[in-house]
């Protein structure tokens, strides 16, 4: 801006008005360059506005194509989410707090109750039991320590009485201890079968699968293994046409004769290990044999009758069919117990019930493992309620220890006369 106030009034100076007019003229010029500048910087403004026009557009295509739908999308999302949850979660929540309560806390009282009321006395017992063997096998050690001192006696007794040479001594050395590796071994043996005393195995012979039956001029033969070489007596019966018969022989012993049965027990011809029951007909058919089965006793028992019905019921105690019943058979029930507890509608097996939901339990757990663990058959409902659960887990193991004990374990009683004997004490 111009100062006016400083301009001369007066112009009769050429060169001071010149001056002044170069200076009106730089200052117009400067004016012009200002003002192209602030041209330049509107439309460099407008520039901006459009370019801000423009995002703002595309912000609000973004909101509207992309930002709108993805909350609405959300929003049912959201409404789906709690929907499930409110007729899904919280109705299992639900299921599982009463299976929870009405179910597993049961079972785990059943579970204390039974450690506390069998399984703790059992253990108790059979440590007092272990700790009178060790105090009898003190004492046998004892005796045997005097005997030997006794026979080294009447040995040096010997020897000062008779002139004995040293290669005769020798000899006779040898032989007693021949004698004694002998004695040794029959003690062992002895020792195994009396360990299972009072156990007898019942098995059914699969005429199919199992045994092989020949012929031998006019006489019919059958062979089926065995499963135990320790075993000393077997009791074979059977049913053919409209007649029963049975027939008992020493697994060790001679060929036993029955009126027109043979049975003899040898050496296995295959595989070569183990034994095998030579069953013979003579003069006879197998034509008509429709059932064979036999009962293996211990060395220490001899096989009496035997009531079917007991038999049976002990083979269904006998879940895994390994001709025992004991703590093995009492834990697979509780198993049984605990899994079928947990079935819903739609599980496998769901809707059955009693032996019949046993023996799906048994082929599942079999297909599962890839072996014959369990028998289809068993059906292990100890107190007849139709249900097998801790109840009869707990009598099964009060079986186990109360024939495991005592004089019962020497009995010559069979496993099925024991079993009918603990029934009737309860």
């Amino acid at each position: 801006m111009l100062n006016w106030t400083i301009i001369p009034m007066t112009y009769n100076d050429s060169f001071t008005y010149m001056e002044w007019l170069g200076k009106l003229n730089w200052v117009a010029e400067n004016h012009e360059m200002r003002i192209d500048q602030c041209e330049k910087d509107i439309i460099d403004l407008w520039e901006k506005v459009n370019d801000h026009e423009t995002r703002i557009g595309e912000l609000e295509t973004w909101r509207t194509d992309v930002v709108d739908p993805f909350i609405e999308d959300m929003t049912v999302r959201v409404t789906a989410i709690e929907d499930w949850r409110e007729n899904t979660v919280d109705p299992f929540i639900t299921d599982i707090t009463t299976w929870k309560d009405e179910t597993v806390d049961p079972f785990i009282t059943d579970i204390t109750d039974w450690k506390t009321d069998t399984v703790d006395p059992f253990i108790t017992e059979t440590g007092e039991a272990i700790t009178r063997i060790d105090g009898e096998i003190d004492d046998l050690e004892e005796d045997l320590g005097d005997k030997y001192d006794e026979l080294k006696g009447d040995i040096n007794s010997e020897r000062a009485s008779r002139e004995t040479s040293a290669g005769a001594l020798n000899e006779k050395v040898d032989q007693v201890k021949q004698t004694a590796d002998g004695a040794a071994a029959a003690v062992a043996d002895i020792n195994e079968r009396l360990d299972k005393g009072g156990n007898i195995r019942y098995f059914m012979v699969d005429l199919v699968g199992e045994a092989t039956i020949t012929t031998s001029g006019s006489d019919k033969i059958v062979v089926f293994p065995l499963p135990d070489d320790k075993f000393g007596v077997i009791d074979v019966r059977g049913h053919y046409s409209t007649t029963e018969f049975r027939i008992t022989a020493d697994i060790l012993g001679a060929e036993i004769t029955s009126g027109t049965f043979k049975l003899k027990v040898q050496q296995a011809t295959a595989p070569a290990t183990g034994y095998e029951a030579v069953l013979t007909f003579v003069n006879g058919s197998t034509e008509t044999l429709d059932r064979l089965d036999y009962i293996l006793y211990t060395a220490a028992i001899k096989p009496g009758e035997q009531n079917q019905y007991d038999i049976d019921f002990f083979n269904k105690m006998d879940t895994n069919a390994d001709g025992h019943v004991n703590a093995v058979d009492a834990s697979w029930t509780l198993s049984f117990y605990a899994w079928a507890s947990t079935l819903h509608e739609g599980d496998p097996g769901y809707g059955l019930t009693g032996q019949e939901l046993w023996a799906f339990y048994a082929n599942k757990i079999n297909t599962d493992r890839g072996s014959t663990l369990l028998n289809p058959q068993a059906w292990p409902d100890f107190n007849g309620d139709n249900h097998a659960n801790a109840v009869d887990a707990s009598y099964i193991l009060g079986y186990y220890a109360w024939v495991s004990t005592g004089p019962r374990s020497d009995s010559t009683l069979t496993g099925p006369q024991l079993m009918r004997i603990y029934r009737d004490l309860r």
